[in-house]
């Protein structure tokens, strides 16, 4: 949880995400989340669509606008982000690339302050040319017409993007595709046909939307609502009433991480539910 000071088992990490360094050297968190140690990286897992530009994160964003010698990227943060056309593998000044609005970049953020205030005309650059070869563009750059651009919980895209082994992309079988994750939550995707796509966009939005499944039975009933801990340290939480009607989804209030709630809702219905409050105050 925020304030949290946290005690780790790795010797000078290096600090990701949620957690903040104070002067006397404590590590304290930020964000609520889930702890990762990693590599000697520690950075907290936090559900969230709001997203806070870093430096070498690899992101999507939308061509909103173009003048002079910039192109203004809709990259899903406060502040639009901003794009040298000289940013592009092989652009000159005589040999300008052919970008157009509405078009989708697939770069890397190269600055990003939040101590620059939002009047600034240059809050945010961005390179199409990756850190490792600076001669290179690493399938960077304008992304092909005819693919599907859609948006995905940030821990999840992070997730997308640390797998190696791609364990979520290969449980879409042996259907050809191309495939471009951001930091920023958007997915980009383009395969032979649109149905083809769809499906694709269906299953990873439905993998990505849940933190996990709980049976209603795990959950404590605290008259009008249901309960479950959240690695937060909360409780993920829906109401009778939710669930009467149909609804299946439980969210945590803290970090809203929502989690799925299998259940029956005709064997609800004639369910009979014990109020926690009775259990505590019977054994006492």
């Amino acid at each position: 949880m925020p304030g949290d000071f946290l005690q780790l088992t790795i010797n000078e990490p290096k600090i990701g995400r949620g957690i903040t360094k104070l002067k006397n050297g404590e590590l304290m968190a930020v964000q609520p989340g889930i702890l990762h140690e990693s590599d000697k990286k520690v950075f907290v897992d936090v559900y969230s669509t709001r997203y806070i530009p870093v430096e070498g994160d690899k992101v999507i964003g939308v061509v909103m606008t173009k003048g002079g010698d910039f192109y203004k990227l809709d990259i899903g943060a406060a502040d639009m982000a901003m794009l040298s056309y000289l940013a592009f593998e092989g652009a000159t000044k005589k040999n300008r690339p052919n970008v157009k609005t509405g078009d989708l970049i697939y770069g890397i953020i190269k600055i990003a302050s939040r101590h620059i205030e939002p009047e600034v005309i240059f809050p945010k650059k961005m390179s199409c040319v990756s850190n490792e070869d600076h001669l290179r563009a690493h399938c960077m750059g304008v992304l092909p017409n005819g693919g599907f651009n859609f948006k995905v919980p940030l821990n999840f895209a992070r997730r997308l993007l640390a797998d190696d082994k791609n364990s979520v992309l290969t449980l879409l079988g042996n259907t050809k595709f191309e495939c471009a994750v951001g930091m920023n939550g958007q997915v980009w995707l383009k395969a032979n046909s649109p149905d083809e796509i769809l499906e694709m966009r269906t299953f990873i939005q439905k993998v990505s939307v849940y933190h996990g499944k709980v049976e209603i039975e795990d959950f404590e009933y605290d008259e009008p609502t249901y309960r479950y801990p959240c690695p937060c340290g909360d409780q993920f939480e829906i109401a009778k009433e939710q669930l009467e009607s149909g609804e299946d989804v439980a969210t945590c209030p803290t970090c809203s991480l929502p989690v799925r709630v299998i259940y029956d809702i005709e064997k609800f219905a004639k369910m009979k539910t014990v109020n926690v409050a009775q259990v505590t105050a019977a054994s006492s």
